[in-house]
């Protein structure tokens, strides 16, 4: 998505042109939202285990006390991750430093 933005920004030439606020009211976001949904449909989907984690009060404190640097989606798939042994599929380099198996392109998460 951010990639199609990028492309939007310099096909359209807007200087200020904020990716939520107002890429995402686009006909171009849409398709190009449209064309994902389609590509994890056929190539992802079958192959996905949805999974969650149940907090306790108890679990959920630890939880809430832990790396302060770490945003709580963020904490929340990496526990997630954890606890089943999943890979996480990324571009986010907020991961960088996670101790999680991340698949990802973003040069930032090589080590």
């Amino acid at each position: 998505m951010r990639i199609s933005h990028k492309k939007y920004v310099e096909e359209k030439q807007k200087a200020k042109f904020d990716f939520k606020k107002d890429y995402r009211k686009t006909d171009d976001y849409k398709e190009t939202y449209d064309e994902i949904s389609k590509i994890i449909k056929k190539y992802i989907l079958p192959y996905a285990e949805i999974s969650n984690l149940i907090y306790t009060k108890d679990s959920l404190e630890i939880f809430l006390n832990q790396d302060y640097k770490t945003d709580f989606n963020d904490k929340h798939i990496i526990n997630l991750c954890k606890k089943n042994n999943f890979y996480l599929l990324t571009h986010d380099g907020d991961y960088k430093n996670s101790d999680i198996n991340v698949i990802s392109y973003n040069p930032k998460l090589s080590s």
